[in-house]
């Protein structure tokens, strides 16, 4: 601008004049869209201000957002400030500067594929979202249709575009990929024997369940006979019905809420889908081990998928690295969250063997090529490959609810999906994709041309990705409020977004206490409980509290405590996760670290 006035000046041209307007910038373009939102100027009290409309801008806005300052000054007859009059009432206070967890390389590479995935489909909606397992960060998230800051004026235009974050912001039935933790509470519990055979025959009170290769006829393609292994690479919906009914409904039932799906995942998002668990109908109860008659966000299946890639060990997804005070040069970091422990190490690890035999097998693997994949590359084998290897695998295709009640019935009315975990021993990096209603016809190999080179990118990266910019910062804290009376998911993504990590106690939609008391300063990262106003006193997943925390629960249920082994973490509990607690039990919990 000062160039411009400069030569206009030089050059004796008048009726040159700029006008200032505030704007914030999106140079990538096409960079995860409805996950980060956009902001836009808006008049508040007569002057211009940045004001998040969706996504990560709309909902940390209130810490993006900065705080106007206040001056007196004295005017002449022509309402001038006349010097030295000015005195300063209240400073401007800068807003706070978010870091995401989204790594920019891995976003753009993101981005390309699933414009060609969105062009090879034709499908109607996609998704796709890459979390470092080791820390629950999303590192990349994408969907189509989406828009940029440049094209959301006609981002409507677009047939099947949503505003909505497909991450969190919608819930589907999400089919096959489900059967991932009716396996890990199976193996949990002790309720299958993977070496068992079983017929695929299955008639449940009025339904008949089938499995995807059933012909007209009603014979099978690959043998009717198999073990419940072979079951699993084929994704046999009966044989994870058998499982269920096996198991019974109030034992899978404790493992949907030990993986909390029901639950939003309070990361600080805005707007988001809470989901919702099957049903009291038995039919609905032995389809949800399928995937069906339940609904999630991907959000609330990474989550989960946290766990069997983590040995058992369930993390919140982040989305947000850190937050950078620039008044005080300080910074609230985040790190790791452990929110719950769901079934064992050996059960995780079970089922990624059993993943990656889905890639694998070559007569029962969904993901096992008979042709390969020129595009890629890649011969007749696993469909799925990164540096050489296979990685662990689970398909899914799930029947889409109609508006007019029951499932569409077109041939390509699913919705196609799979997870990747690579490695498949010790996955570093979680990967999960779904394609709505594609025109062309179906293969996975369009899920694996997006899988198969962002996860070998990601894997090259892996050393760089934890490395955090230098800041000239030093650690921050966060002074505790009075949450008494406020609502309480509100609350907990409020708390989210300052870097602290909340754990609501019940599904009470108030706050009636609170661990930490106000006015305390804390550290990033640190853990607080919110009591509700919950009609039943229900046990929480206490895997990793502190032995202050667990008596801060035991003063608030009116329980007696014993402890065993030492330590500073909680490893198991007596009383199981999202059972009733009465006054004066007793509750015994073994401490390690």
């Amino acid at each position: 601008m000062k160039e411009i006035q400069k030569a206009a000046e030089n050059e004796k041209i008048v009726g040159l004049g700029f006008t200032a307007n505030i704007s914030r910038s999106y140079p990538f373009g096409n960079f995860a869209s409805q996950f980060i939102g956009i902001a836009r100027p808006k008049d508040e009290n007569g002057t211009q201000a940045l004001k998040g409309d969706m996504g990560l801008e709309k909902a940390f806005n209130n810490v993006l957002s900065g705080e106007n300052g206040k001056e007196t000054y004295q005017k002449d007859i022509y309402g001038r400030p006349i010097p030295g009059t000015t005195k300063v009432i209240e400073p401007v206070k800068n807003g706070q500067d978010v870091y995401t967890t989204l790594d920019a390389q891995l976003q753009r590479n993101l981005e390309g594929y699933m414009d060609k995935a969105a062009t090879d489909t034709g499908a109607q909606q996609l998704s796709g979202t890459l979390v470092d397992a080791h820390t629950g960060e999303i590192l990349a998230t994408s969907q189509r249709p989406t828009y940029t800051a440049t094209t959301i004026n006609d981002a409507e235009k677009q047939k099947y575009f949503t505003w909505n974050s497909l991450l969190s912001q919608s819930a589907f039935e999400p089919g096959s990929t489900f059967k991932t933790f009716l396996m890990a509470g199976a193996l949990d519990s002790g309720k299958v024997n993977l070496n068992e055979t079983y017929q695929r025959k299955l008639q449940v009170y009025d339904t008949t369940i089938n499995d995807w290769d059933v012909t007209e006829n009603k014979s099978y393609t690959l043998p009717e006979t198999v073990t419940y292994a072979q079951g699993f690479a084929l994704s046999s919906n009966i044989g994870m019905s058998k499982i269920e009914m096996n198991m019974g409904n109030d034992l899978w039932g404790s493992y949907l809420n030990k993986f909390k799906f029901g639950l939003k995942v309070r990361a600080g998002l805005d707007g988001e889908n809470p989901g919702a668990l099957p049903s009291s109908n038995a039919v609905t109860q032995i389809q949800s081990s399928f995937g069906q008659g339940v609904a999630v966000t991907p959000l609330q299946l990474i989550r989960g998928w946290t766990a069997i890639a983590g040995n058992g060990t369930m993390l919140e997804p982040h989305i947000v690295s850190k937050v950078v005070d620039p008044n005080t040069k300080t910074s609230l970091t985040s790190k790791a969250e452990v929110v719950g422990h769901p079934v064992s190490n050996d059960a995780a690890s079970g089922v990624r063997d059993l993943m990656l035999t889905v890639n694998t097998d070559p007569v029962y693997g969904t993901s096992y090529s008979t042709s390969g994949d020129s595009e890629q590359n890649l011969a007749a084998g696993p469909l799925f490959m990164v540096n050489g290897e296979p990685a662990a695998v689970k398909t899914g295709t799930a029947q889409i609810a109609s508006t007019t009640g029951g499932y569409m019935t077109g041939s390509q009315d699913y919705l196609y999906s799979a997870v990747v975990m690579y490695p498949a021993k010790n996955p570093d990096f979680i990967f999960y994709m779904n394609v709505k209603i594609p025109t062309e016809s179906w293969t996975l190999k369009y899920i694996a041309r997006v899988a198969n080179p962002l996860l070998t990118s990601a894997e090259a990266m892996k050393n760089d990705l934890s490395v955090s910019a230098d800041t000239d910062t030093k650690a921050g804290k966060v002074t505790i409020e009075n949450y008494k009376g406020k609502d309480s998911g509100d609350t907990a993504d409020s708390l989210r977004r300052t870097v602290l990590s909340p754990v609501i106690i019940g599904t009470g939609a108030k706050v009636t206490a609170q661990s930490i008391a106000e006015g305390e300063k804390v550290s990033a990262n640190s853990r607080i409980l919110l009591l509700t106003n919950d009609k039943d006193q229900v046990m929480p997943d206490m895997y990793d509290w502190s032995k202050k925390e667990v008596e801060q629960l035991a003063n608030w249920f009116g329980i007696k405590v014993t402890y065993e082994g030492s330590g500073n973490k909680v490893l198991t509990q007596s009383i199981e996760t999202s059972t009733n607690v009465k006054k004066g039990q007793t509750l015994t919990v073994k401490m390690g670290n």
